[in-house]
């Protein structure tokens, strides 16, 4: 886009841009493009990390809630020192009427390994623990996995992470 502006017939002047300009407008633009294609890189990462900590809300929101609606094995001390490590017996509480409060505890220990199993494929440690907060009627429910944290686009490292939620059925 040269424009030529002529003062007299031996003094023109060029207007435009030379090739230098170009070069260095290339290339402040493609490192401006390097560095949002890191960050969406990063953010992605992110977003894999956010989804792990979503699913273990879930699952602790998920035994509360059927804590709620065991109330009587709460009661009865079933989830005092509750594990879903190991619970791979089946007690079906689901169409019955005469499961205890302790095999309904013994279900919901059942259920959340299950879940945990399902929802973090990748991890063999994953655990749920409930535990009653001295004699109060406070619980403390934990969600334990190991994820695969990815340092770069090759390598990643086996972090374990937790959530902890606290409340009172």
């Amino acid at each position: 886009m040269l424009k030529r502006r002529c003062s007299s017939v031996t003094a023109c002047k060029q207007d435009g841009f030379t090739l230098i300009e170009i070069m260095i407008a290339i290339f402040v633009l493609s490192v401006g493009m390097l560095g949002t294609s890191a960050m969406l890189l990063q953010g992605q990462r992110e977003a894999v990390n956010t989804s792990s900590e979503t699913l273990a809300i879930e699952i602790a929101g998920n035994i509360a809630e059927r804590m709620r609606a065991n109330i009587l094995g709460v009661r009865a001390g079933n989830y005092n020192v509750f594990t879903s490590s190991g619970a791979s017996t089946f007690v079906s509480c689901i169409n019955t009427t005469g499961c205890t409060p302790a095999q309904k505890a013994e279900f919901d220990a059942y259920i959340t390994n299950q879940e945990i199993r399902y929802l973090f494929p990748d991890t063999s440690n994953g655990i749920a623990t409930v535990e009653r907060v001295g004699t109060s009627p406070v619980f403390e429910i934990q969600i334990n996995w190991d994820e695969v944290v990815r340092d770069s686009d090759t390598t990643g490292s086996v972090q374990s992470r937790n959530y902890t939620m606290v409340f009172e059925p």
